[in-house]
């Protein structure tokens, strides 16, 4: 049970700091749109909320949809930065290929 409520806790608190930390770099993004690192560090942190919330649609009911759709439009956001990735850093485009198949 504690294991359960744990695990509960911690995506929760993981979601919480993912979705803080996109928000920093989206404005960061607007800020510097060629900058590849910032770019680069928010489509990990997308990954990684979309992965959270994946998870949680999953261990929800049925019928709740709203977890589902909005880690869909994360993917989109991500795969969309990785594609501008590859525009800016040619050297590394397959880096950011093999990325957005994982995606």
């Amino acid at each position: 049970m504690y294991g359960r409520w744990f695990d509960w806790f911690a995506s929760r608190a993981d979601r919480a700091a993912a979705l803080s930390q996109a928000a920093q770099l989206r404005d960061l993004v607007s800020l510097e749109p060629t900058c590849k690192w910032a770019k680069l560090t928010l489509a990990h942190t997308l990954a990684r909320l979309k992965a959270a919330l994946r998870c949680a649609a999953a261990a929800a009911a049925r019928g709740v949809g709203g977890l589902a759709d909005e880690a869909g439009r994360l993917g989109d956001e991500e795969a969309a930065h990785l594609a501008e990735l590859a525009d800016l850093d040619p050297l590394r485009k397959g880096y950011y290929a093999s990325l957005l198949a994982a995606h």
